[in-house]
């Protein structure tokens, strides 16, 4: 369960930085900051991904 949680804290952490890339974008710089925000995103959801399937597999065992 511990994998699970520090792969909760990178999703968490690259949802942050997407967000932030995102209000940057509104500043300045918009094709970087919010090419950076989809990336972070995407990001996001692999952890995400694999904190769901490290929490399945600890339920398995």
């Amino acid at each position: 369960m511990q994998r699970a949680t520090v792969a909760d804290q990178h999703a968490n952490y690259c949802k942050a930085q997407s967000a932030a890339h995102l209000a940057a974008a509104e500043i300045g710089n918009f094709d970087f900051h919010s090419r950076m925000s989809v990336v972070f995103l995407g990001m996001a959801e692999v952890h995400q991904s694999a904190a769901n399937k490290q929490r399945h597999a600890a339920t398995i065992l």
